[in-house]
């Protein structure tokens, strides 16, 4: 009998260990399972992660790709910023017969012609002004490449705002033409000499325009006017 019971105590702390062990084993496959299923669930998430971002960014480039073909498609409309005496009207019939016969010309002076029957007879502007602004719309309806020269207008902040408000979509570009008013002043006086007829300037009103002219180039660019590049040369 005091064998017996001796077996019996010794056996009550070692089944108790070996439970213990047991538990602690189990434990730490539950441990183990739940860390595993946190990793994958963690990993998984930042995957799916990556993916939606790739897929946008893959989305997004698409769609840009698509919108630049047709922002490319679209007609332009260019404007020259520049002084009389600048070398705007130069410059436009060089690009016209070398580079790009595309465009549309539309010249202030010869709309004021066909209306007053003199190119200086300011007598009618807002009747120019809207002529001129109807015949932008049209050719830019019927996706043609217009060229706007005349530097009152392209100047003027209200006419480009009235423009923008109502000219189907296009691509807005404007080539400048910086020239010191010294410059232009003595161009147009060598004009004059040639017999070129040209509205007359004073030195005073092309100082004017100088500080004008610099103001509205920052503001075109505000405005999203995109300068005229290189690549525009190119017949399309």
């Amino acid at each position: 009998m005091q064998r017996h019971s001796f077996l019996k105590t010794v056996a009550l702390p070692v089944r108790g260990s070996a439970i213990k062990a047991l538990l602690m084993v189990l434990l730490a496959i539950l441990v183990n399972f739940v860390v595993l299923y946190l990793t994958r669930r963690y990993y998984g998430m930042l995957r799916d992660r990556a993916k939606r971002r790739h897929h946008r960014r893959s989305s997004n480039a698409h769609t840009h790709g698509k919108e630049s073909v047709a922002k490319k498609s679209e007609p332009k409309m260019l404007f020259l910023l520049g002084l009389p005496g600048s070398g705007k009207t130069t410059w436009l019939t060089q690009y016209l017969g070398r580079c790009d016969d595309t465009h549309t010309v539309i010249s202030a002076d010869a709309v004021r012609t066909r209306i007053t029957g003199r190119f200086d007879d300011f007598s009618h502007e807002e009747e120019v002004r809207g002529a001129i602004i109807n015949e932008i719309v049209l050719r830019i309806r019927e996706r043609c490449n217009v060229v706007l020269d005349d530097t009152r207008y392209v100047m003027n902040g209200e006419f480009r705002k009235c423009l923008a408000s109502i000219v189907p979509s296009c691509r807005r570009i404007v080539k400048e033409f910086p020239i010191s008013y010294h410059f232009a002043y003595a161009r147009l006086q060598k004009d004059a000499e040639d017999g070129k007829l040209h509205h007359h300037y004073s030195e005073i009103e092309l100082e004017d325009l100088e500080a004008t002219f610099s103001a509205v180039r920052v503001t075109m660019k505000e405005e999203g006017w995109k300068q005229f590049l290189e690549k525009e040369r190119r017949r399309r």
